[in-house]
């Protein structure tokens, strides 16, 4: 994978496995990147309302200098940022010497940090999120979100700050905008799962100041030294794309 400029042609994107927090005698030999199909039609999907010359280059700037999570099932996550603001994350394998960047997830999709925590403290699974068009970055240039201060404060409180940020500093470049979205909908979602499912928020205050920093940065789950994850995919076992 690579970006093509006018000058100087193609700058192909190539990372070291130790970027990645791996740890082996090969770790800092530089490794070519790959994208699959199923990857770049989930980021036209979900960052559906930015030409799309701009989100490959922004795409591009995010590998050329990655910053590398984990999920809690130890899957790679590259950050991809839209001109410096988070959006949502890469997930990555490297297979027979090649990282080959697997799907696309935006921030609020439950295979992310701030899925996660979005879901535990309002209970929204994915088809939810879908529902209420929270899993794209269109529904995001509205200023409805923005403006309503309970669901202001939900996405905050869960890591999602930066959407709200790319609101503020992008709605003028937006193509589009989602008019799906409606707020108090969403709360109506959120109130009538706590009254009907208890149980899920009793280790949960919705908006509570107490709640967890779920950032990323903080602790990540690292894969154990030297695990490449080749055996997983090569071997065909049974792994969730998003």
């Amino acid at each position: 994978m690579g970006y093509t400029f006018p000058n100087s042609g193609i700058d192909w994107v190539a990372i070291k496995p130790s970027v990645l927090k791996i740890t082996n005698p090969f770790a800092d030999i530089h490794l070519d990147v790959y994208i699959q199909t199923h990857a770049l039609n989930r980021l036209s999907e979900r960052i559906d309302c930015f030409p799309t010359g701009s989100i490959h280059f922004n795409m591009f700037i995010s590998l050329k200098d990655p910053m590398v999570f984990y999920d809690n099932n130890h899957n790679t996550l590259i950050e991809f940022r839209y001109f410096g603001m988070k959006a949502g994350y890469l997930r990555v394998d490297i297979i027979e010497g090649k990282i080959i960047i697997r799907t696309f997830l935006f921030v609020t999709n439950n295979g992310t940090p701030e899925g996660q925590k979005l879901e535990k403290i309002t209970g929204l699974q994915k088809l939810d999120k879908k529902y209420l068009a929270i899993d794209k970055l269109s529904t995001f240039m509205t200023s409805d979100i923005g403006n309503n201060e309970k669901v202001r404060k939900i996405f905050i409180s869960t890591g999602c700050q930066s959407l709200l940020d790319l609101y503020e500093k992008s709605k003028q470049v937006s193509t589009s905008s989602s008019d799906h979205f409606d707020a108090d909908l969403m709360l109506k979602y959120i109130e009538h799962d706590k009254e009907h499912y208890p149980d899920s928020f009793k280790q949960t205050t919705l908006l509570s100041t107490q709640s967890e920093n779920i950032s990323p940065q903080t602790k990540p789950s690292l894969l154990p030294s030297g695990t490449l994850r080749r055996d997983k995919i090569v071997n065909n076992t049974k792994f969730e794309i998003a």
